[in-house]
Parts: structure tokens; C-alpha cells; sequence
């Protein structure tokens, strides 16, 4: 393999991880999510707007928060994985479906 043949390689991998993290997400029983805590559900609605405004510079803020509930135990981490993927989805450039993921966590406790 020759040298400019890597960084392109490895973000394809990167793409594909992505996109089967997302659908595997997506498969997350045929019902949707289960219920989360509320902590998880505020994250949620932070991330939902940050996609709408396709706000990059509030991802890093995203994510922090998502690491900082999980350290205090007021998510879980099957929840903190969800906001992360949810977040690097965002971070891939495809806003509308991470969008669309952080309002099905939200309304999957709603309904």
C-alpha cells in the first residue's frame, strides 16, 4: 500500500464503522429505547438542538457532558453510548440523522 493510500483508507474504514454503528443503534428493539433517566433525556434535548444548528464547536461540549454524567452514575453507560454515537454521528457531517436518532431517544419516553 503506498503512503498516500492510508489517511484516505482509514476514513473510509472510519465511515463504514460509523455508518454500522449507526444502523446497529438503530436497531435498538423494534420498539425504540427503552426508558433512560432523566439526566439522559436533557442530553438528548442538548444534542437534538445542537444538530438542528449543526452546531461542530457544541459537539466537544456534547460529549463532555455525556462523560461527566456517566463518572457521577446519573446515566448508564448502555445510555452514554447512545448520546456518544448520536454525537459522532454529528461529528461525521450527517446532521439530519443524528438529529432524528436524539428525537427518537426523546419521544421512544414519551410515548
Amino acid at each position: 500500500m503506498s503512503p498516500e493510500n492510508g489517511p484516505r483508507r482509514s476514513s473510509r474504514f472510519r465511515a463504514t464503522c460509523l455508518a454500522l454503528a449507526f444502523a446497529l443503534t438503530s436497531l435498538v428493539g423494534c420498539g425504540g429505547y427503552p426508558e433512560v433517566s432523566d439526566r439522559t433525556y436533557e442530553i438528548a434535548t442538548a444534542i437534538h438542538g445542537i444538530c438542528n444548528r449543526e452546531q461542530t464547536e457544541n459537539l466537544p461540549v456534547a460529549e463532555k457532558l455525556v462523560e461527566d454524567s456517566l463518572l457521577d452514575g446519573s446515566i448508564s453507560e448502555k445510555e452514554a453510548g447512545w448520546l456518544l454515537r448520536i454525537i459522532e454521528t454529528a461529528r461525521s457531517g450527517d446532521w439530519d440523522a443524528a438529529e432524528s436518532e436524539a428525537k427518537r431517544l426523546m419521544s421512544d419516553q414519551t410515548g
